[in-house]
C-alpha cells in the first residue's frame, strides 16, 4: 500500500497541472484580450507542479 501512495504522489502533479492549464485555456478562450495573465498563470501553475513532483521523487527515493 505504502508505495501505491508514492505512485499517486508521483501522478498527481501531473494530472493536477494538466487539468490546471486546460481549465487556463478554456479561460482564455473566452477572455482572449487577456493573453499575458493566461501565460502568467500557466507559468505559476508549472512551476508549483514541479516543484510538487521533485518533492515527490525525492520521498519516493530517498525515503
Amino acid at each position: 500500500m505504502k508505495t501505491l501512495n508514492k505512485i499517486l504522489m508521483l501522478i498527481a502533479p501531473i494530472i493536477v497541472a494538466a487539468l490546471a492549464i486546460f481549465n487556463i485555456y478554456r479561460w482564455y478562450l473566452q477572455n482572449l484580450d487577456q493573453k499575458s495573465t493566461a501565460l502568467f498563470l500557466v507559468l505559476i501553475v508549472t512551476a508549483g507542479s514541479l516543484f510538487w513532483f521533485v518533492v515527490a521523487l525525492f520521498v519516493f527515493f530517498i525515503n
